[in-house]
């Protein structure tokens, strides 16, 4: 089934339980949250009691993604959140099947996220591993940028390896995803669209 995943780092940040409900009835399957550290990204945003907030204030899943340089820190207080997924930055992991693992122990859905320039090559090794392969059609951080069109090759190439070795696990793309290009992104074989300036911003 495919999903329509609401990214609020372009919604009205004063007032995100509104604009979350308003993305639910029309029709999104989940929220996502990116958390960064202003250091790998130029941005610092969203944090733990945010996360504690929305899981209050929605009953839709919360799909957080982590990009930060110190991510195994970062993640520690997003284990205890009744968030539904983590998926963190591949590229600063320095031990991802250790993070896989201490996201998985606390009962998490796990995702991979990797920015434009990452082939998907150096993933393939844990796509059995988790359950979503989060491809960034722009770089992470900035809500509003326009999709990149190198990506379109990688993210055909990752579908056919899935379907190939008949894996379970989703494919998300990140940035730029909107009303023009969401069926071209389906027909390369997207499983989830997350979609934030689209939804929010009528971008």
């Amino acid at each position: 089934m495919r999903e329509i995943s609401a990214s609020i780092l372009s919604a009205n940040h004063t007032n995100l339980a509104y604009d979350i409900e308003l993305a639910k009835r029309h029709g999104c399957n989940s929220i996502h949250v990116d958390v960064t550290d202003g250091h790998y990204t130029s941005e610092l945003i969203f944090g733990v009691q945010l996360v504690r907030d929305l899981t209050e204030a929605t009953d839709l899943p919360l799909q957080i993604h982590i990009a930060a340089l110190d991510q195994e820190r970062i993640i520690q207080p997003f284990l205890t959140t009744k968030a539904e997924s983590i998926t963190f930055q591949f590229e600063p992991a320095l031990h991802p099947e250790r993070l896989i693992r201490k996201i998985r122990a606390h009962g998490k859905r796990v995702g991979i996220a990797i920015t434009p320039a990452t082939r998907y090559e150096q993933v393939e090794y844990y796509l059995d591993e988790i359950d979503v392969i989060n491809v960034l059609c722009v770089e992470p951080g900035e809500g509003g940028q326009r999709y990149n069109e190198k990506v379109s090759e990688k993210i055909r190439k990752i579908r056919a390896y899935l379907d190939r070795n008949q894996l379970k696990t989703r494919l998300a793309v990140d940035g730029g995803v909107n009303q023009k290009n969401i069926e071209v992104l389906r027909d390369l074989g997207a499983d989830v669209f997350i979609m934030g300036s689209a939804i929010f911003s009528g971008a």
